[in-house]
């Protein structure tokens, strides 16, 4: 039982060649997929690809900035107005006037507008701005809600579009009327003389820094006083969005009498924020926005003033949060969209300036996740691709191989196989693999074959060849005994059907032995008695095999010969472990004995007998002994 389980085990373990040539590509495949998959990981090509986006869109977030920064610090550069128009109320008050009977009315207020209108138009030329406005006033503005003050309010709608000669491209917005006739300039259709006074937000873009001064005196330069608007607005009956900067007039003496200003529409500003370059087919964002925290805290507020964006809803005024990974930018929300945003300063205040405390302005370029990691993305899928195809095609090179491989040892195998059932005497046909071992292998077993036919045909051939009658029988463990043609007409038997064990022909040959005193053999169809058992010479053989055979050790499977003369030819007796080829000589007997193993009795005058003719045709018996 254990024997058997051995055998079951070991046919479970057995494996076509096609499969384990295949399962040891397979596995070299494998093996390869994971160390690319593992170099992949261990290199942090995602991360690096990811962050290499990030780089790329601060760098260009820096470059927007450090211009956007440029146009208005140059913007709010009003020196050259300022000194213009305290040069003319100086003027002014030289002749007669005061400084508060300039700023009370419109038209108090005219003259000092004709002195200044012409610089006012080179600063709108010069500054690439929108707008510039001059308000007037000397006392608290809050006091004046519901009325209006003086104003120049000057504005060019394209500030790109070359200039005109005729200034046919500037609208007054508020201006008095004698300064209107003499400049020779539109109006807009919401112009009034002077700007209304709401009390509300809307006046905070003058109110701001001119409050602010008076406050303190004006102890400080008018510019340390200016202030960007840290929301957009529109004037009033205007729907266009804009934000200014504005800083105080302070006369000599201390006197704030006043603001001057210059103002950029938001459509303006987002021409200058163009987010088709943020990569990504546009779904970027400009924010120009404000906050009271800066890069080095771990999450920002900040407010936007101004955002360039594809998507209108995201232009709208709002407040976002970014959470910081590093100075540069960090993580944000969009309409539930996860975005990064590339956070640089903007360094449009001194460090004195009242304003520049708590309002840090800040340039913000955000793009969403899954665009400016789109990249990133697509290279991993295309990795993915790329690993399953390389799959693909190495299981399809594995199954190509390996069926090449087997193929011929598989074509060899089932020729070998085939032979088994060739009519004896045949030799195998083994066709050519083109591969060197098999070949030789082939050309190893047709040998073998071909040797293999010309020992078991020799016994028979000898029998044949032999002028005296002789009759032969061979046992072999595991096998059908197989004897002459004429064993058991020579023992006056007869043949029995089928095949015998040698079980049952060791029986057979007892009882011939035990229960027969004489038996006789034919010869030329007449039988000759041999006389008493143990007289005889044929049955002493017998009882010298039958006593070899008793003694004999089951497990040896050595093939047993043993040939029986006619007695009418041969009165010798028998001659153990002798050659059926060669019995003549003492070498040919050893031969024999060592190659087959087996024991032959044979009649010792053999070597006077003449030889037959050899037949070529063998024994159809012995054939079917031999094939099974």
């Amino acid at each position: 039982m254990h024997i058997k389980r051995e055998n079951e085990t070991e046919k479970e373990r057995e494996r076509s060649v096609f499969s384990t040539v295949f399962l040891a590509l397979v596995a070299v495949l494998a093996v390869e997929i994971a160390m690319l998959l593992l170099s992949f990981t261990l290199s942090g090509f995602p991360s690096r690809l990811n962050s290499n986006a990030e780089q790329i869109l601060d760098k260009q977030v820096v470059n927007r900035a450090a211009y956007i920064s440029g146009q208005l610090i140059e913007a709010q550069d009003l020196s050259d107005l300022d000194s213009a128009v305290n040069r003319a109320a100086a003027q002014l008050v030289q002749e007669g006037e005061t400084v508060a009977s300039l700023t009370s009315s419109n038209e108090k207020s005219t003259p000092l507008f004709d002195e200044v209108s012409g610089q006012m138009v080179r600063t709108l030329r010069e500054k690439n701005v929108t707008g510039v406005y001059i308000v007037l006033h000397t006392g608290e503005i809050s006091r004046t809600a519901g009325g209006s003050l003086p104003c120049l309010y000057l504005r060019d709608l394209d500030p790109s579009a070359p200039a005109s000669v005729t200034n046919d491209d500037l609208l007054f917005e508020h201006a008095p009327a004698a300064v209107m006739r003499r400049m020779s300039i539109s109006t807009s259709e919401n112009w009034e003389p002077g700007i209304p006074v709401t009390g509300g937000a809307q006046d905070d873009f003058f109110r701001l820094p001119y409050d602010r001064a008076r406050e303190d005196g004006g102890i400080q330069n008018a510019a340390d006083y200016g202030r960007w608007s840290t929301e957009s607005y529109t004037l009033a009956g205007d729907s266009r969005p804009v934000i200014s900067y504005t800083q105080p007039l302070i006369y000599p003496d201390g006197t704030v009498y006043g603001v001057i200003g210059v103002e950029l529409l938001t459509r303006y500003v987002q021409s200058l924020l163009p987010y088709s370059e943020l990569q990504n087919d546009g779904f970027g964002a400009y924010l120009l926005a404000r906050s009271p925290d800066t890069t080095q805290d771990s999450s920002m507020t900040l407010h936007r003033v101004v955002t360039s964006a594809a998507d209108s809803d995201r232009s709208q005024s709002g407040v976002f949060a970014v959470d910081m990974q590093s100075e540069s930018g960090g993580w944000t929300r969009f309409d539930g969209w996860r975005c990064y945003a590339s956070v640089v300063p903007l360094s449009l205040y001194s460090r004195n300036a009242p304003f520049s405390e708590g309002s840090h302005w800040m340039l913000v370029g955000t793009v969403s996740t899954t665009r400016l990691f789109a990249f990133s993305r697509s290279a991993q899928e295309w990795l993915v691709i790329t690993i399953l195809l390389t799959v693909l095609v190495g299981l399809l090179g594995c199954l190509f191989s390996s069926r090449r491989l087997a193929g011929p040892i598989t074509r060899l195998s089932d020729e070998v196989a085939a032979s088994a059932k060739l009519a004896p005497g045949n030799l195998p046909r083994l066709s050519r693999t083109g591969i060197a071992e098999l070949d030789r292998f082939a050309a190893a077993f047709t040998d073998l074959s071909r040797s293999i036919i010309n020992t078991s045909t020799r016994f028979q051939r000898i029998i044949d060849m032999a002028s005296v009658k002789l009759a032969g029988y061979e046992l072999r463990k595991g096998a059908p005994v197989y004897t002459t043609d004429n064993f058991f007409a020579m023992l006056g038997l007869k043949e029995p059907e089928g095949e015998l064990s040698p079980h049952d022909f060791e029986k057979l040959i007892e009882r011939i032995v035990t229960e027969q005193e004489n038996f006789g053999l034919p010869d030329g169809g007449n039988q000759r008695a041999l006389g008493e058992v143990q007289n005889a010479p044929h049955d002493a053989a017998f009882h010298q095999y039958l006593r070899h055979r008793q003694n004999q050790d089951r497990k040896d499977d050595r093939a047993d010969h043993v040939v029986y003369p006619g007695l009418n030819e041969a009165r010798g007796a028998s001659l153990r472990g002798g050659d059926a080829e060669d019995v003549g000589g003492p070498d040919g007997s050893d031969q024999h004995a060592n190659e087959r193993g087996g024991n032959v009795a044979v009649n010792e005058r053999f070597n006077d007998v003449p030889p037959l003719e050899r037949r070529d045709d063998d024994n159809p018996k012995r054939q079917k002994h031999e094939q099974a």
